[in-house]
């Protein structure tokens, strides 16, 4: 949070609201983001600032691409500390093949988000059953 805050204020910001979340990004029915989608629909800010694009979502790229486009139709711009290329530039924002280019990276962030997310889960599970099946009490 304190880089975003610096961030803003470097960028002349104001802040609107922080949204933390302590859920999964694996769902997006998540309360904070659910706010941020209402408080972006109301247009009540116009820049979202995150440390990275899993923070946004881990569901995967066709969920990511689909709330970036959500946040793009009522006219909020992702800044994003970990993709930089996310952020508003005119030279890729209108040339077609840079702005495939900022798709194609933003799809592998998306998709390596998902992938995270799954290793977690698995190592949780994984780690679980050990401990079960370990235990000095057996």
């Amino acid at each position: 949070m304190r880089q975003l805050r610096e961030l803003a204020v470097a960028r002349e910001f104001e802040i609107f609201r922080e949204y933390t979340d302590e859920e999964t990004g694996a769902s997006a029915n998540r309360a904070s983001f659910l706010a941020l989608l209402r408080d972006a629909r109301l247009r009540r800010f116009r820049v979202l600032l995150i440390t990275d694009l899993d923070r946004l979502t881990r569901e995967g790229a066709a969920a990511g691409f689909a709330h970036l486009a959500e946040l793009d139709r009522y006219g909020v711009r992702v800044v994003s500390l970990g993709q930089g290329w996310l952020d508003y530039d005119p030279r890729i924002d209108e040339d077609p093949e840079l702005r495939e280019m900022r798709n194609i990276q933003t799809a592998v962030a998306l998709t390596w988000a998902a992938l995270e997310r799954q290793n977690r889960s698995e190592e949780r599970r994984v780690g679980k059953e050990c401990r079960s099946r370990w235990s000095p009490y057996h």
